[in-house]
């Protein structure tokens, strides 16, 4: 790779990073929201074991996510508006090692300065095309059940690769392997979902290697992953906690209702980037085909993403395989990658149905859309493997023919660059926008804060506060003292109601 190449990398480094860290800045006017309230009051109540079982006998197993709640949850309200800048610190670190293990063979003269990119432009990506950035980033429950358990899955996918390349696999690293997955796997039952199939689909694939010496490698780590994220699985599944959480929500719906909610609803998460050309036609035809799809169908239509991003990701992966010093793929196994691009689509629309099925069987509707980052994740890397695979196919075809491919090369990464500019740019904008709404959000939250305690530190026992309007469709603080989330506030401060005024 040439300096010039080098420099370019720094350039992209930096439009990237200005995104990111605008988000950042945007969540650090997180403050306590309606279960921030409520889970801060268990905790203080039960502890951290006695918090643990109480969730899992009453709500549901979510270990991984409620330890990480109580870890924080000493720092209060103070460290919620640090949490979106820290997650954002440790999934770039954790990404940019995932990625060093394979930009090598991309890139010899930069290959760190390569992975670093790869992963902002992940990244950027994944809260570009996220439905709700604001609940899965800016507010503190959410970020730690949906975008901690993308951390941990950059994390065990670098994990697997590294201990991959280190020839014969030992009992022990079986064993670490499948502890891993089982602590990722508890973040809650959506992640799992997903963790798990796309398990099954990599052991799948890694039956297909030729290389016999490779192949009992990859088979026997991604065999210890699966025990593991299955073991998961099963502890999530026999909860008690399920059934209680589940009174909350219409009675669950019959397989074939929920097989054809999952197969609306993942059509509609890969459709994002086209809803707003197919709109008209949507609007007319989902209707009459699922009449029980109506009352969800505005939601879905909101969660229109520009096509600009995925394009940007599958062009960025074709360069790489363009650039790279010598091709990804040998000569001989050229037929293999036309089979892998037709299997791509294939690959996303089950590992996003894997994540989208379990809202249907277990609340009689699709997850959130705070929830939906993480098979969001999963799609950009997809349409970023997709895009190096057909580099691939492109690089074989200009060698047979004995045709250089600079120019197409300097065409590509050109376009790439010039796609995620445009985005980033308008990315920064857009949330940039977002800051004086949250700072005066913020600002109202502290007064109220303030007030509560001193009711609190008086011996009152009913108090009022500044009533605040929900962020990202998240409830906050209300007029209603029998409001759920007032309850909950009023239990965290020490009182016996709280009136938002």
């Amino acid at each position: 790779m040439s300096r010039a190449a080098v420099r370019v990398m720094l350039l992209c480094a930096v439009v990237l990073a200005v995104p990111l860290l605008a988000h950042a800045y945007a969540g650090s006017f997180s403050r306590f929201m309606g279960d921030d309230y409520c889970d801060a009051a268990i905790f203080r109540r039960e502890g951290l074991l006695g918090g643990q079982k109480y969730f899992y006998d009453n709500w549901g197993a979510v270990p991984a996510t409620i330890a990480l709640m109580a870890l924080v949850d000493p720092g209060g309200p103070s460290l919620a508006g640090w949490l979106p800048a820290s997650a954002l610190a440790l999934w770039i670190v954790t990404l940019t090692w995932t990625f060093t293990q394979i930009t090598p063979r991309v890139s010899v003269r930069a290959p760190r300065l390569l992975a670093f990119v790869l992963a902002e432009a992940v990244m950027f990506a994944t809260l570009e095309d996220a439905p709700s950035v604001i609940q899965s980033l800016y507010l503190r429950i959410p970020l730690l059940a949906y975008l901690c358990p993308i951390i941990a899955l950059s994390g065990l996918a670098g994990f697997c690769m590294r201990m991959a390349r280190g020839g014969e696999v030992s009992g022990t690293r079986m064993i670490a392997m499948g502890s891993l997955a089982f602590v990722a796997g508890s973040f809650g039952p959506v992640y799992v979902a997903m963790q798990t199939t796309a398990v099954a689909v990599a052991l799948a694939a890694a039956w297909t290697i030729r290389d016999a010496p490779a192949r009992r490698v990859w088979t026997r780590l991604l065999a210890a992953a699966m025990v593991g994220s299955v073991a998961s699985l099963a502890f999530i599944a026999v909860a008690p906690g399920n059934a209680n959480r589940a009174q909350f929500f219409p009675p669950r719906p019959g397989v074939l209702d929920i097989v054809k909610s999952t197969v609306l609803a993942t059509g509609f998460m890969l459709a994002r980037p086209a809803l707003t050309l197919l709109r008209p036609a949507v609007i007319a035809a989902v209707p009459s085909l699922w009449p029980d799809a109506s009352r969800w169908l505005d939601r879905a239509l909101a969660m229109t993403s520009s096509p600009i991003v995925p394009l940007a990701m599958i062009v960025l992966g074709s360069v790489l395989a363009l650039a790279a010093p010598a091709p990804l793929v040998a000569r001989d196994a050229i037929a293999r990658v036309k089979w892998m691009l037709a299997l791509i689509p294939v690959v996303a629309f089950i590992v996003v149905a894997s994540a989208i099925v379990v809202g249907p069987f277990g609340t009689s509707a699709p997850p959130p859309p705070r929830a939906l980052i993480m098979p969001q994740f999963a799609l950009e890397f997809l349409a970023l493997a997709w895009g190096a695979l057909a580099g691939t196919l492109a690089r074989a075809s200009f060698d047979a023919r004995g045709l250089p491919i600079r120019r197409v090369r300097s065409a590509a990464a050109g376009l790439a660059i010039l796609l995620l500019a445009a985005q980033a740019a308008r990315s920064t904008a857009g949330t940039l926008a977002l800051t004086p709404s949250l700072r005066r959000w913020a600002n109202a939250w502290d007064a109220g804060d303030r007030e509560l305690r001193e009711a609190a530190r008086q011996g009152r026992v009913r108090a009022t506060a500044p009533a605040l309007d929900p962020i990202g469709g998240v409830g906050a603080l209300g007029r209603d003292p029998a409001d759920w989330v007032n309850n909950c506030a009023a239990q965290y401060y020490g009182l016996e109601s709280v009136t938002g005024r």
